[in-house]
């Protein structure tokens, strides 16, 4: 939770206002999550949670919902 309270901190001095970016836990640019981490769904459900709940504008591609 450090972490991520320390990415927060950093973003905040490059954006005003750090709710208006989106987030995703993949997209068709990239590799797919569960390509980079070995098929486990319980961690692509649990990016997924953080997505939908974590400070921005959530993005759910086609293929990961």
């Amino acid at each position: 939770m450090g972490n991520i309270k320390q990415r927060y901190d950093a973003e905040t001095s490059h954006f005003k206002d750090l709710s208006l970016l989106g987030l995703f836990v993949d997209n068709h640019d990239n590799a797919r999550f569960l390509h980079n981490h070995g098929g486990k769904n319980a961690q692509l459900r649990n990016a997924t949670v953080f997505s939908l709940t974590g400070l921005g504008i959530p993005f759910v591609y086609y293929g990961t919902e």
